[in-house]
């Protein structure tokens, strides 16, 4: 499975869901919450209804192939453009070694 980049680093020849140890954002567990509360502008997308984005932190740590695979328009394009502005991650690990890993975060957004 070829994972598309979006020319922020190398693709991953395959993507994980499961591993040893998982990527990590920052040093706390809530510090992803707390990045998506202060940096993600929602506009007239708004917090209302439950929706999936999804990504994979490559085996340096960048977030790519970013989707947002229940939203549509002008608030996906919005989220995904927020998303690959995001900081690097602690990449995932299996045996020891980096590894690409596909997460996924169910959120509150407001599609109207």
């Amino acid at each position: 499975m070829q994972v598309t980049s979006y020319g922020q680093t190398t693709p991953c020849d395959s993507a994980y869901s499961v591993v040893d140890e998982m990527p990590k954002f920052g040093k706390e567990d809530f510090d992803l919450m707390l990045y998506f509360a202060k940096h993600l502008q929602f506009g007239s997308c708004g917090l209302d209804e439950m929706k999936i984005l999804t990504w994979t932190i490559d085996r340096t740590g960048n977030m790519i192939n970013i989707d947002a695979p229940s939203l549509e328009g002008q608030c996906r394009q919005k989220i995904i453009e927020q998303l690959k502005a995001f900081p690097r991650w602690k990449p995932g690990r299996l045996n020891g070694k980096p590894v690409c890993v596909k997460m996924s975060f169910r959120m509150c957004i407001k599609t109207g």
